[in-house]
């Protein structure tokens, strides 16, 4: 068992006795010690109020421990547990200053009937959403202030904080008015007078609902508390341990527990190093700040705080010497890099210690002539990685915590604020099978039920646009009264029908627009494989009519929620609420269950129930709003809400927050994010006071945010075993270092021991090596060969053209079924505006087939309106398309009247289709002929619009943009529907572009005849070759023809293949350059060529002539 630590007043007899050698009464003389920042804080405070109690088990129980948070008192209890071997003991008291709510104060003080009253007549507190709502209220009524309900409970929030944060210093907001000097008061005047909804209306409002602030009401809780311990002190001991910082109410604690006979006050972390000069002047960025301020309360000195484990024994391992020394050396370097900005000139004469001999007796140590040594040994177990970016650095991170699991029972935890970096490290670690989930607490709107209230809400507000759609449709709860196979099944055909491509039009009802266009047989026309009559169309019916019948029975249930949250009428706050619940409730219901087991269940479904029911309870002190306001005052009040995360899943690898690790160790602490946007980060925002207006009223700077950092990161750097991470770059943008690292390299640079933490790390290396393959071997491009059977026999005119440009291509759609698919929720395309364009002429020119209408323009235009309706919201194309349309149907209508005369069109969009014998068996092309007129000779000719760029005359002749030709051959053979067969005469582009000129005929004039024979030709070779199971489908044969947009190149692996031909050429070309000259022929030949040159400009100089007088 330890020794006994010393108790109070033991070195001050007459202390006890309550008088002093001068004969006055002895000021009280306070049991404050310290625990070592290397030292596991929550395990020695347990070591060392065990050794107070030995063996008995039931003593414990007298113990009374106030710890700074609830994670800290869980870790106590799981301490005590640890250190009792597994025997049975009755855990301590174990309380937070937060615990000292209404009922247990009451239970503790109920023989106190002074107290007692007092803290039954305390109001009860505010819940923090009533008083954000209740803000927000009071700062829609001031003019021009918030825009709309969403940025009022924002700005609510900040003045909630405000309060908050004047609460917890003990400072009043009475003298705002004299706050500003006489020049400012014109600009002070609106912070001030909006400030009055605090210092006037806000105790009115409080006083009319009989309640007080949150922060007020832990303050009063916990000075009643004090009191009760003045007034009552309890006979066993009570400790109050951790803190590191406190507020007006808990230095007041404080100062309670230390008057206590029985009470103790144990510190964590307290720089005993530091000089004096220095210690006096600490300000608020200084990690001690707190520390200092909770002393100088007392008051106490440093020199009057004692250990709270103090190692008597005379008779140490050398190992325990070294591992004493080792962490002495760490906490004077820690010093000294925080050491206050007032004595920074001292730095100056900062050296490296002597490094002791083995086997030689260390001088006696002289603390005036040690001050400025910094000893080597500080980092022994001390490293810095600096990474090149946040990737590399997780991975080194999570390398790190790997190794750490080698040794049996070893722990590791990462530190950081970052919890984009936390995120990445924990995915890392999966890589090796280990789940490690971080311990910060997570915003309600961050958790499962959160995220499907806020999907709900903003797909019904959006309209049901895709995005919005599909992320709540694919949320786990989304089941709709199905089971989730069931569910997914329709959601996936939702998506595969409805939602890629252009956005439907808004609502239930775009959906079931786009569901009968989906129907449209001219869509099944558009691709030959799924005519009517085939299983793939009869299969894509049946899909279509289980979607429709399920949109249906969504309609039904849906619609209240819905058409209240699209109608952009203002409605009741209430009644939105309550429909929304309903409908995320339904949404999540299943055959066997409603939706309310799965929402409201678990720890983020209950914390989201209680969430819901409050803000029903205070709805009404909401204005009323739009469906899209909603969305945003639900967001917003649901980011406020903190959850807590489930238990740690590994016993051994923890992801904490600074603050979460302040009093905790684990064998290796891993620091990071060591950028200065991380550490310290952004203070909180106060931004309605000036600095100089916050010192006058007593209250902190942003500088105690600076200094409570600083105070998080000097207890892990003091860990024994410390790894520090920075990434140098965040994406394209450079990174500026924490200023506690820079600090720390100024103070190693100046003794030369830079070298000594950077120079040391192997994890970068160890890591590249991981991620590094054994071997690179170069790729060929692919060359699939599938069997006979695999292998089309059907193909259309356009595919036909792939086939030439880019087998492969042809391959993966036609033989591997992979169709690219549009994005969601698309902007338009080119390819949109074309179809557009198509459809409109089509329905134009089938209306008026012989002659035109004298308003030719006004019914083309008509008609384009009706196609165009759907898009013209669109600011791209009410903008630009519309625009140039209205310039094509000019263009049209001049052409159509000139072409009338002596033309007539017999088929638009005709489908068309030719058997063809091969020597592999039968193929057949199919194709749709934009439009198929019959001329003046009763030959044929057939035209093809074009919106974008018209094929070369060349590639048309040479067979590589075989549309025209091939669709010739079709019509010669009669094989267009509903257009005999016939000699074609013409074969010709129209450009529809609606630009200058907005519109253009490309004639393709050439022998029609000999086209059609060598497309005829070419088209059985091109088969036969295609058909045979021997012939490879290779990407892009010819690059020069390859086509300009490739939908398959990623599969293809392209850029790969490609740059290993580039290189191989490169290669190629050097070794196929004569050798170049050596140096020595160089200089020979240079000089020559001088030479040769100036013998030359000699030559050419003139004489020189004498000068006239």
């Amino acid at each position: 068992m330890l020794p006994d630590r010393p108790h109070k007043n033991a070195d001050n007899a007459d202390a006890k006795n309550g008088s002093s050698a001068e004969g006055g009464k002895t000021p009280p003389v306070f049991s404050v010690y310290d625990i070592p920042s290397e030292r596991d804080f929550i395990t020695a405070l347990a070591e060392g109020i065990l050794r107070e109690t030995g063996e008995d088990a039931l003593k414990l129980a007298d113990y009374t421990v106030i710890l700074p948070t609830r994670r800290d008192a869980q870790a106590l209890r799981e301490a005590f547990v640890g250190l009792s071997g597994g025997k049975s003991a009755v855990l301590p008291q174990i309380y937070t200053p937060r615990d000292f709510d209404d009922e247990a104060a009451s239970l503790k003080i109920a023989q106190d009937p002074i107290l007692s009253e007092a803290l039954m007549d305390l109001p009860p507190a505010i819940s923090p959403l009533q008083r954000k709502l209740l803000l927000a209220k009071e700062i829609m009524a001031v003019p021009g202030m918030a825009s709309s309900p969403e940025k009022a409970i924002r700005l609510g929030e900040e003045l909630g904080r405000f309060l908050d944060f004047t609460q917890k210093h003990g400072v009043e907001l009475k003298n705002l008015e004299a706050l500003a000097p006489e020049e400012f008061s014109e600009q002070w005047k609106k912070t001030r007078d909006f400030l009055k909804i605090l210092t006037e209306r806000w105790p009115q409002i409080l006083a009319e609902h009989g309640v007080i602030d949150p922060q007020d009401h832990k303050n009063a809780v916990t000075g009643i508390q004090a009191a009760h311990w003045k007034h009552s002190p309890p006979k066993h001991p009570v400790i109050m341990a951790g803190f590191t910082h406190a507020s007006r109410a808990e230095l007041d604690l404080i100062n309670a527990v230390a008057g206590l006979e029985k009470g103790s006050i144990v510190f964590p972390g307290l720089d005993r190093d530091l000089d004096d000069e220095s210690w006096e002047s600490i300000d608020e960025a200084h990690p001690q700040y707190g520390i200092k301020q909770i002393l100088s309360e007392l008051p106490l000195v440093r020199s009057d705080v004692g250990d709270w484990n103090p190692d008597d024994s005379k008779a140490k391992q050398k190992s325990i010497i070294n591992a004493q020394e080792t962490a002495a050396a760490r906490r004077k370097l820690i010093s000294e890099t925080m050491r206050p900005a007032g004595t920074a000139d001292k730095w100056l004469k900062l050296e490296q210690a002597p490094v002791p001999v083995a086997g030689k007796r260390p001088p006696r140590k002289n603390t005036a002539k040690t001050d400025h040594l910094i000893d080597v040994r500080a980092l022994t177990g001390m490293e810095l990685a600096t990474c090149s970016t946040p990737q590399q650095e997780a991975s080194i991170i999570a390398l790190k915590m790997r190794e750490t699991l080698e040794t049996e029972g070893r722990s590791a935890a990462l530190v950081t604020p970052d919890r984009s970096l936390a995120r990445r490290v924990a995915a890392r670690l999966k890589h090796w099978g280990i789940h490690v989930t971080d311990s910060i607490d997570r915003s309600l709107s961050d958790t499962k039920t959160g995220i499907w209230m806020r999907l709900t809400a903003a797909m019904a507000a959006d309209e049901l646009s895709p995005i919005t759609l599909l992320s709540a449709l694919k949320h786990p709860y989304a089941t709709l009264g199905k089971t989730r196979e069931e569910t997914q099944e329709l959601v996936n055909r939702l998506e595969d029908y409805l939602l890629h491509g252009p956005r439907p039009e808004p609502g239930i009802n775009g959906l079931k627009k786009r569901l009968a266009q989906a129907f449209n047989p001219r869509a099944e026309k558009q691709d030959s494989k799924d005519r009517p009559t085939s299983p793939r169309a009869e299969k894509r019916q049946k899909e279509l009519e289980e979607l429709q019948e399920w949109l249906d029975e969504i309609t039904t249930v849906s619609h209240p929620f819905l058409d209240a949250m699209q109608s952009g009428k203002k409605q009741s706050f209430a009644e939105l609420l309550d429909k929304h619940i309903a409908f995320a409730e339904m949404m999540a219901g299943e055959p066997e269950s409603d939706g309310r087991a799965k929402l409201w269940t678990g720890r983020s479904g209950k914390k989201s129930m209680n969430f819901f029911t409050d803000l029903r309870k205070h709805a009404d002190a909401m204005p009323e709003v739009t469906g899209e306001e909603y969305v945003g005052v639900i967001g917003t009040l649901m980011r406020s809400i903190t959850v807590r995360p489930q238990p740690p899943s590994h016993s051994n690898l923890y992801i904490m927050s600074p603050r979460e690790a302040r009093l905790f160790k684990a064998d290796t602490m891993i620091v990071s994010g060591l950028n200065e946007n991380v550490w310290p980060g952004s203070p909180p925002d106060i931004n309605w006071l000036s600095r100089d207006m916050l010192k006058k009223l007593g209250l902190p700077s942003s500088d105690l945010h600076m200094g409570k950092a600083a105070n998080d990161f000097t207890q892990v750097m003091a860990s024994p075993d410390v790894l520090l991470t920075r990434a140098e770059r965040d994406g394209d943008v450079p990174t500026v270092s924490s200023p506690f690292i820079t600090r720390l390299r100024m103070v190693l640079g100046k003794t030369g021991l830079n070298e000594n933490l950077e120079g040391k790390n192997q994890l970068a290396a160890i890591n590249d090596a991981l991620h590094k393959p054994s071997q690179v071997k170069p790729i060929a491009p692919p060359a699939p060969k599938p069997p006979k059977e695999a292998r089309p026999t059907q193909l259309s005119a356009t595919a036909i053209e792939t086939l030439l440009r880019d087998p492969y291509s042809l391959y993966a759609r036609q033989v591997l079924k992979l169709n690219p698919r549009e994005p969601l929720d698309a902007e338009p395309s080119a390819r949109e505006r074309g179809n557009f364009i198509h459809e409109i002429l089509e329905k134009f020119v089938q209306k008026y087939p012989d002659e035109l209408p004298e308003n030719g323009r006004e019914e083309l235009l008509e008609i384009g309106k009706e196609v165009f309706d759907t898009r013209l919201d669109n600011p791209t194309v009410r903008a630009f398309w519309w625009p140039r349309f209205e310039y094509v149907a000019d263009w049209f209508i001049r052409e159509e009247t000139k072409r009338r005369e002596y033309a007539r069109t017999i088929g638009t969009e005709a489908p068309g289709r030719l058997e063809i014998e091969t020597k592999n068996g039968k193929f057949t092309l199919t194709a749709i002929a934009d439009r198929i007129d019959k001329l003046s000779d009763d030959r044929l000719a057939i035209i093809d619009y074009k919106t974008g760029t018209v094929p070369a005359k060349s590639a048309v002749t040479r067979g590589f943009s075989p549309q025209l030709t091939l669709e010739a051959l079709i019509a010669l053979s009669g094989g267009f529907k509903g257009v005999p067969a016939g000699k074609v005469g013409s074969l010709e582009y129209w450009k529809l572009s609606g630009g200058r000129p907005p519109g253009k005929i490309t004639p393709v004039n050439d022998d029609i005849n000999r086209l059609e024979q060598e497309a005829l030709e070419g088209l059985t070779a091109l088969m036969e070759t295609f058909m045979d199971e021997n012939t490879p489908f290779l990407p892009t044969p010819r690059p020069r023809l390859a086509p300009r947009f490739n939908n398959y190149a990623h599969l293809s692996r392209e850029e790969e293949w490609k740059y290993e031909q580039r290189e191989a050429g490169k290669q190629a070309r050097k070794k196929s350059v004569p050798k170049k000259k050596t140096a020595a022929k160089k200089t020979a030949s240079k000089n020559k060529t001088t030479a040769t040159v100036a013998k030359k400009k000699t030559a050419k100089k003139p004489a020189a002539r004498g000068r006239k007088r």
